[in-house]
């Protein structure tokens, strides 16, 4: 008598039932071998050594067809899994996973800077893949949409992108998710759809995935079960809630934005998702950015290696070279404090955050260039001063595992031509030889802008060598070359040389471009010279001193693992915007207890035996940086009310500005986006933002002054925290 056995093949691949002549059992050989398995094999009972190998099923070719693509979608080669998938399609050999891992290789591939395939070719595949999406010959997988909605955002590709999208929300289940509503909320807004459709669109994803009253645990007013526990609840989608604040933010509904990050803080305050603060890191200004970023650390929440980049950026952007030194100061400290707060949430250090830091501190020395030192004792504090800090930054740094690379010693070679001094620059060639780097065209650059800024003849000549040894360049970057040369070489004396270079060189420019480039240089060159005083000078060292103590405190603190509980260090109030909730402990208490508690509610039920062992006490669940989870609630609480009284003075500042544009006949600039400013110099950048910063410190100066009463400062609050619903 037969049996029937269901055969498995070793992909996973679910396959035919498989008649057999005689009883046997299957003897299961799970060995890896290259990322295969040995096929199974069949032992007849009772006959030891005799082994009858099955008839393979006339698709086995297709079996390792299938394993290669799968070990491909992991390498991550676009070419080659577009090239197999079409003729697995063809015999319905993929698997739901499948798609979705096609779907996020895709975006990957949009994601990555140096891709090997040309935006055209992916925007192909793209298309493909849509359409055998669309005509179902793929089989269905929620989390595809979101990698697909995420690749037409990203690369501005909206017409198929909206079409898409008006297709999937007329699917099932198994094609769209509540996450997929909020990944399309974001498409919707980068489209420019207005603010009260993407509401729609929200409202209508709550309604279609109503589990657990998640519309109400979503809404700003909403009060959870038990301030002190983890929420639990499902459906309660944190994506769609993100889509809903890019969308805020987008629009300029700063309210909005700030009570749905409360939501988010209220329902998760150890588990916020990465892209909803990072929205507000490009959107809002310095002091609110910086805010946002310490919330997020103080959660215990994964914060990118890329936020603190930008959040760095964003302090060195509003330094004043060579001006306020106070402001400049305290814009250091912001740094060391946003680092220590990065570091003790348990993030990993990286190369640019030491370049950063690096940049920003050596800010507050004063611009040295064409400047006479009145005495060499001066001229020696200057290079002690800052040889001395860099040792401290790299102790510090390589006590978090983090090792300088090439852009480190290339701004330590900007610094030494900034300061006038040879010696600087002197030590960070020596110790990048030390560490074994290769200097590269970005490193000879900057010594051909030190060179001249130093009047070093020779290390002009001799950087410009070496930069035309590493490749020609092309485009833009080959005119921004011969000018860095051109600028270098008058302020060096030798403009004979650029003239020299750029007649012999085959990838100079036309002649015509030769009288501009030399007319670039001209202005540059330093005319009259800027005596610096030594005495006045003396507070700069001063300050170098302080952050050099402050650095080696960080680094003994992590030698000796104090950082393992951010509650217990003490990073102190931001001096650079005087801000702070005017409202004391007592007021904050009382308000936020009235607005987060529900009086109706059932007493909290009676200790259980482990409670009763610990003397009645209830155990709070703690975030990984030693919060409490009522603490941390109530202190993100505290801390959307900081954020929504700066947003409140900043969108003031910005509608007199546009209004006084307005009634002047001219247009207006919006500090709004203080970062990205298109046609202006790094200089002026650093100046608008200083500017703005500045303004901005005077405006809170003149908020705080002013003094409140508990019913002001109440009613104030409340105000907004729900004028949005009011307007809503």
């Amino acid at each position: 008598m037969s049996r029937f056995f269901l055969r498995r093949n070793p992909a996973g691949i679910s396959g035919s039932l498989t008649k057999f002549l005689y009883p046997t059992r299957f003897t299961f050989s799970f060995i890896k071998n290259a990322s295969t398995f040995k096929r199974f094999s069949l032992e007849r009972p009772g006959v030891q050594g005799s082994v009858v190998r099955s008839k393979p099923p006339a698709r086995h070719v297709f079996d390792d067809l299938l394993l290669q693509f799968r070990e491909q979608l992991t390498i991550g080669d676009v070419n080659k899994v577009m090239e197999a998938y079409p003729l697995l399609l063809q015999r319905k050999l993929l698997h739901p996973m499948d798609t979705y891992e096609i779907a996020r290789l895709l975006h990957v591939e949009h994601r990555t800077k140096k891709s090997k395939v040309s935006p055209e070719a992916l925007s192909n595949h793209v298309r493909d893949f849509i359409d055998n999406y669309k005509k179902r010959r793929l089989p269905p997988h929620k989390r595809a949409a979101i990698s697909l909605i995420g690749y037409y955002k990203e690369a501005g590709n909206f017409d198929d992108g909206l079409d898409f999208w008006n297709w999937l929300i007329q699917q099932d289940d198994n094609y769209v998710s509540i996450q997929a509503y909020g990944a399309g909320i974001e498409l919707l807004a980068a489209y420019g759809r207005d603010l009260e459709y993407c509401e729609e669109v929200y409202n209508h994803a709550l309604k279609r995935f109503n589990v657990d009253f998640n519309d109400y645990h979503l809404s700003s007013g909403a009060i959870v079960p038990d301030r002190a526990e983890h929420m639990l609840s499902r459906g309660i989608s944190m994506s769609l809630l993100q889509g809903m604040i890019c969308a805020q933010l987008l629009h300029g509904d700063w309210q909005g934005a700030y009570l749905s990050l409360d939501t988010a803080f209220r329902l998760h305050p150890t588990q916020i998702p990465p892209r909803v603060y990072q929205i507000f890191l490009y959107e809002r200004p310095l002091n609110e950015v910086y805010q946002v970023f310490c919330m997020a650390c103080q959660s215990g929440s994964t914060v990118s290696a890329k936020s603190l980049t930008v959040v760095l950026d964003h302090l060195i952007d509003a330094q004043e070279i060579g001006g306020d030194v106070d402001l400049n100061l305290d814009l250091v400290r912001a740094m060391l404090r946003a680092l220590q707060a990065y570091i003790a949430s348990g993030n990993k250090a990286e190369a640019p955050h030491l370049n950063c830091l690096f940049r920003g501190i050596m800010a507050l020395l004063p611009d040295l260039i064409g400047s006479p030192i009145d005495n060499t004792l001066y001229a020696n504090d200057v290079s002690q001063s800052v040889t001395k800090l860099f040792e401290q930054l790299q102790d510090l740094f390589c006590v978090l595992g983090v090792l300088p690379n090439l852009l480190t010693f290339s701004e330590m070679i900007s610094l030494g031509g900034r300061l006038g001094q040879v010696e600087i620059v002197t030590l960070a060639l020596k110790r990048m030889k030390a560490a074994g780097l290769t200097a590269d065209q970005h490193t000879y650059s900057r010594l051909v802008v030190s060179g001249g800024n130093l009047k070093d003849a020779s290390m002009v000549q001799s950087a410009w060598a070496r930069w035309n040894e590493c490749g020609p360049e092309e485009g833009k970057k080959s005119m921004d070359k011969w000018i860095t040369l051109c600028i270098a070489c008058s302020k060096a004396g030798i403009e004979s040389y650029a003239l020299e270079q750029l007649q012999m060189s085959k990838h100079a420019p036309k002649e015509s471009s030769l009288k501009r480039l030399l007319d670039i240089s001209t202005p540059n060159v330093i005319g009259a010279s800027k005596f610096i005083s030594s005495t006045k000078s003396t507070t700069h060292f001063q300050y170098i001193r302080d952050i050099g103590e402050e650095l080696d405190t960080i680094r003994d603190q992590i030698a000796e693992r104090r950082f393992r509980n951010l509650k217990n260090i003490s990073f102190g109030h931001p001096s650079i915007w005087p801000w702070s909730t005017r409202g004391n402990e007592a007021w904050q208490r009382k308000l936020y207890d009235e607005l987060t508690s529900d009086s109706s509610a059932p007493a909290l039920a009676p200790p259980n035996a482990a409670e009763q062992s610990t003397g009645g006490h209830r155990v709070s669940p703690e975030s990984s940086t030693g919060y409490p989870l009522d603490e941390l609630r109530y202190l993100n609480w505290r801390s959307i009310n900081d954020l929504l009284m700066q947003a409140e003075v900043f969108e003031n500042r910005v509608e007199q500005a546009v209004n006084k544009a307005i009634t002047q006949g001219k247009p207006a600039s919006s500090p709004r986006n203080v970062r990205y400013l298109k046609n202006s110099s790094k200089q002026k950048e650093h100046e608008y933002v200083s500017a703005q910063l500045k303004a901005y410190r005077k405006d809170v100066g003149v908020e705080t002054a002013r003094r409140e009463t508990e019913e002001e400062w109440r009613n104030r609050v409340l105000t907004l925290r729900r004028q949005h619903l009011a307007r809503k």
